[in-house]
């Protein structure tokens, strides 16, 4: 335990102490026939730790953040017991927790008949949906006759998927300014497919700009020309938790499948996600196979989804939600929302920066009002090592990207990284 209680310093003391970002290109530790001592092994763990980027509340410039102290515990606990939701012997009350959990999302969407699966990470969560929507195990039709409709902001695990299951015909919508999918070059391009099958992709939180797109008009394009529609809200899913920003999901209860990642803003570590589809009938005619060598009369979670073998993250996350409860993640997002807002006033006022968008969730673009080295400048602020954004690209121009996701972050933050950036 003694070893255990220094690694929780460690991991207290770096956060105080070292670069947001470290440098880490000294030589590896070799492996070698003998196993190492209790003081070289926590000169390993020190190590790790302190050339390890650290998810603090100066680190604004991704989708990620430190999980609470619960889920960490919570997560050490599945990784000793080990125990696969394969098989219902093999994880009898992982299995239990799964399905309450899959019910407990159901409800939260308003989707009755709703059933799912936990996945391995947002990106095999959009996998398992799109493969549904392409007729899954059942139906191996020709993927010719099927044409997907995605905006250019979407996720690249969209992208991804389409390769993965072999569907050629990827139709690229225009986006908006505020990262929103263009809702009228959406329905003229599904009006003039003429092909089987058309997946429609709507997104609830853009990674580029955390945008939401318009998911009612989507459900009625779906229903005027028969298209499936699966929904990615892997990032703005915990919207559901907030009756300010519940809006945001509007529309995704008639959608046919739904990705979550509560890797994000629910504050479990990485990676996990769910796929629910919207009734039971097509998880068993699109997503399930038999598996042969365990036969009972228990449910077992390995009848559906493209995974075998999972570990029951569904424990760290029901143990998260149990333990701070629904009305601390929607002050959570209500918060970093706000404060998102209010950066966007702040870069509206500023005489160096400007906002790209205005945001609706918890993401600003933002870029200087003066032509400069946008790359040089990035790697000045990583190299300072304090507060810290990201650099990415919208519409191929280069944009500074804030997350303002950490609980404990402050627009003071938000105003370092502009004298940082200034400099």
């Amino acid at each position: 335990m003694a070893q255990f209680e220094n690694i929780k310093n460690l991991l207290e003391q770096s956060v105080k102490l070292r670069k947001t970002i470290p440098t880490s290109n000294t030589p590896l530790h070799k492996i070698n026939k003998e196993g190492l001592s209790e003081t070289q092994i926590n000169d390993l763990f020190e190590r790790i730790i302190s050339e390890s980027t650290q998810h603090s509340l100066r680190m604004m410039g991704h989708m990620d953040t430190q999980p609470f102290d619960e889920a960490v515990v919570a997560d050490a606990i599945v990784s000793k017991l080990n125990n696969n939701v394969l098989f219902y012997e093999l994880s009898p009350i992982a299995t239990r927790i799964e399905m309450y959990m899959i019910d407990y999302f159901c409800q939260k969407l308003s989707m009755s008949d709703g059933f799912g699966i936990f996945c391995s990470g947002g990106s095999i969560a959009n996998i398992t949906g799109l493969f549904a929507a392409a007729g899954g195990f059942q139906n191996q039709q020709t993927r010719s006759d099927i044409e997907m409709f995605v905006s250019e902001a979407a996720h690249i695990s969209i992208k991804k998927a389409a390769t993965l299951i072999g569907i050629d015909n990827v139709t690229v919508i225009h986006a908006l300014a505020s990262g929103k999918i263009d809702i009228e070059q959406l329905e003229q391009a599904v009006k003039n497919s003429d092909v089987k099958t058309k997946i429609i992709i709507g997104t609830v939180g853009t990674t580029i700009q955390g945008a939401y797109d318009d998911i009612p008009s989507m459900i009625k394009i779906a229903e005027h020309y028969g298209c499936w529609v699966h929904v990615d809200a892997i990032y703005g899913g915990a919207t559901i938790f907030s009756e300010t920003h519940k809006h945001c999901m509007d529309g995704v209860q008639y959608a046919d499948s739904v990705s979550l990642g509560h890797q994000k803003w629910m504050g479990v570590p990485r990676v996990s996600g769910i796929c629910i589809l919207k009734d039971k009938k097509q998880m068993d005619q699109r997503l399930a196979m038999d598996v042969p060598y365990s036969v009972g009369d228990q449910m077992n979670l390995g009848t559906w989804g493209i995974q075998g073998s999972r570990r029951a993250d569904a424990i760290t996350l029901w143990i998260t939600l149990c333990a701070k409860g629904e009305k601390f993640i929607e002050n959570w997002v209500d918060t970093a929302i706000e404060k998102t807002h209010t950066f966007y006033k702040m870069l509206s006022e500023d005489e160096n920066f400007e906002p790209v968008h205005q945001p609706e969730m918890n993401l600003q673009l933002f870029r200087p009002k003066k032509q400069v080295d946008m790359l040089t400048a990035h790697k000045q602020l990583t190299d300072k090592g304090q507060e810290w954004v990201s650099l990415s690209t919208w519409k191929q121009e280069p944009v500074y990207r804030a997350v303002i996701l950490h609980p404990d972050t402050q627009i003071e933050n938000l105003s370092n990284v502009l004298d940082l950036l200034k400099q």
